[in-house]
């Protein structure tokens, strides 16, 4: 194990309602790893409790029968000292056989770098068959590299009362884009706690990669829990605060629900209310400075427009010599038609006023504002 290196490890027994105590240590409870070592042919790992009491009374215990004196000469290696400090050392296959939950984290340097996304996923009505399909993502790989994937939900703790009915699990399997073979590459875990979430560590070679994802659930309150509560107005109004904040975070979040988002703070912080209508009613100037640089684009546009213009004018012109034979008595000009600065642009209309709204500037056509 690479404890406490790039990796760090936490250990817990679970809670089964017999004794509370499993030789010294408290069942339910999370102990950390502190070191793994191999000292003189034996791998040791030293542990901690942060409470400081209720050590490991079992073998390698403090003061044990095992802590000969040439074992007590290696006590600095090991990195242990006797004392009633909540850290205690235990034999590898003890720590094996007497911790029934083992927690890893992994420690990223800089040489790693992560790709994530956040998806709202519907879920097909309940009961239904545990299977595959309600989720995919695909994996592009450039080089061979090793790689760690990782599917998450939402921390819904802040919202517990409108987290719903279900409790959720995820596993996946990754398959190597068109093989046609039908096993899996490789496969999660499915735990049996109901974590928030799963993953796997792998070495991926060059190329993509499909992530199949399998969504789980068990019903934990009445599918109508909610109108068997009396909710307050008020604490309802914060609760789905907090929802919609987890999930805003989503690619696909329902923007309609944004009216239940709160306003970040840097948004109005040191403002009045009249001073974020006069920012919000500015030009933006990013707009007009591109504007500016593509005057000259446009003034170009503009003449090739008036030059076919005026050829379709002199088409029709050839077109109709009998109507035009008394020219002479006729004073109506034919020829190119030029826009009067009242008539409604065709083309950007950056810098001007919306005249519904009275938006400014509108980006695109007249008649599309930035609202």
């Amino acid at each position: 194990m690479h404890a406490n290196e790039d990796r760090l490890f936490g250990c817990s027994i679970k809670q089964d309602g017999a004794d509370e105590q499993v030789n010294g240590l408290l069942q339910g409870h999370a102990y950390s790893v502190i070191k793994a070592v191999e000292v003189n042919g034996k791998r040791f790992v030293r542990l901690h409790n942060p409470w400081g009491h209720h050590e490991w009374n079992g073998r390698w215990a403090d003061g044990s029968k095992e802590w000969t004196p040439e074992w007590m000469a290696l006590l600095p290696e090991i990195g242990h000292k006797f004392g009633n400090d909540g850290e205690f050392v235990m034999e590898y296959s003890d720590f094996l056989k007497t911790w029934s939950v083992i927690d890893r984290c992994r420690v990223f340097d800089k040489t790693w770098s992560m790709s994530s996304i956040w998806l709202d996923a519907m879920c097909r009505p309940f009961p239904c068959a545990w299977n595959y399909g309600d989720v995919s993502f695909t994996i592009k790989v450039e080089e061979a590299t090793p790689a760690i994937v990782v599917l998450s939900r939402i921390d819904d703790r802040p919202f517990q009362l409108l987290s719903g009915c279900y409790v959720w699990n995820m596993d996946f399997n990754i398959f190597r884009k068109g093989d046609e073979k039908e096993d899996p590459l490789h496969s999660s875990n499915h735990t049996g706690f109901w974590r928030r979430s799963v993953n796997l560590e792998i070495d991926l070679q060059p190329g993509e990669y499909v992530v199949h994802v399998r969504l789980d659930r068990e019903m934990t309150r009445p599918a109508n829990y909610l109108s068997e509560k009396t909710l307050k107005p008020r604490k309802l109004s914060r609760v789905l605060s907090e929802q919609m904040q987890a999930k805003s975070v989503a690619i696909n979040f329902d923007g309609g629900l944004s009216r239940h988002l709160r306003v970040a703070r840097g948004t109005y912080a040191a403002k009045d209310l009249t001073e974020l209508e006069i920012i919000r009613l500015q030009p933006n100037p990013d707009i007009i400075e591109q504007d500016e640089d593509d005057e000259g684009n446009h003034d170009e546009a503009e003449a090739e427009a008036e030059e076919a213009n005026a050829e379709d004018e002199n088409d029709e012109e050839g077109n109709n010599d009998e109507e035009h034979n008394d020219g002479e008595d006729n004073n109506e000009e034919v020829g190119v038609t030029v826009q009067d600065d009242e008539q409604t642009p065709s083309g950007p209309a950056h810098r001007r006023n919306c005249d519904g709204c009275g938006m400014a500037p509108i980006v695109g056509t007249l008649y599309h504002c930035m609202e």
